[in-house]
């Protein structure tokens, strides 16, 4: 037992002696690289006190140098800033000329109105979901319908094509035409005439032109009635808003 303690006694005070001695190695090697570095100044400033004009002179010129570059440096700034401001200057300049010297709100509303007439161009169309909406529509209420075409309107030939094949499908009974008119003038590319707008394929055909999107007119004229059942029989005319519709038709 008593050996042991020993044993670990030398042990202890040998780690201690060992770090102590490289503690004081490490302090005796960086003193004289702290006295080498003093004495390396104390030389360069006897060269510095030697040639003193020499060494005013060489740092004024490397100042000059410096403050040369810092200038150049810039200057080279303000003008890439003066270039930017001068695009800007010249883009503004383009924008107001190309748009009269329109504001940009100004600008928007006059491309909301060009897409608003380019849409009124493209032809107008049914999606087949939306036919098919239509038929379980047109189906509670089953009756008679004319469509009828102007010759001019070339770009409602699709939708015409589309409504009666919507119609026949719901089990009405469809006569398609085209023709003339110079009397009437539409407010709308779709008009619906009814004897009235309180029966009930009337107010089948309006939801299903509604669940289509197609925007229309509706027009009340009695005389719209079959002459043996007094039951309605309805118009929808078909006509771009610069044209009119015919007093005459030619049946499909």
């Amino acid at each position: 037992m008593l050996n042991q303690l020993a044993h670990r006694w030398r042990a202890a005070t040998g780690i201690i002696f060992e770090s102590r001695f490289r503690s004081n190695s490490l302090q005796s090697n960086a003193e004289p690289d702290v006295v080498e570095f003093f004495q390396y100044l104390g030389q360069e400033w006897k060269v510095i006190g030697g040639a003193p004009f020499t060494f005013i002179v060489g740092l004024f010129f490397a100042g000059t140098a410096i403050w040369f570059v810092i200038k150049g440096m810039g200057a080279a700034t303000e003008s890439a800033l003066r270039e930017r401001i001068s695009l800007r200057d010249d883009q503004l300049l383009d924008y107001k000329e190309k748009l009269s010297g329109a504001s940009p709100d100004e600008a928007r509303q006059r491309i909301e109105a060009l897409e608003l007439r380019i849409a009124e161009l493209e032809p107008v169309t049914i999606p087949q979901h939306q036919q098919l909406a239509m038929i379980n529509v047109l189906r509670s209420a089953i009756g008679q319908v004319s469509i009828f075409r102007e010759m001019g309107s070339a770009s409602l030939s699709k939708l015409h094509n589309q409504l009666s094949s919507v119609f026949h499908q719901a089990g009405w009974t469809v006569i398609n035409g085209t023709g003339m008119d110079m009397s009437f003038e539409p407010d709308s590319k779709v008009t619906v005439t009814s004897p009235n707008l309180t029966n009930p394929q009337f107010q089948a055909l309006s939801e299903a032109l509604k669940l289509s999107g197609i925007q229309f007119k509706s027009i009340v004229d009695e005389s719209y009635v079959k002459k043996d059942t007094s039951e309605p029989t309805l118009s929808i005319r078909l006509a771009d808003d610069f044209v009119k519709m015919d007093t005459w038709s030619l049946s499909a």
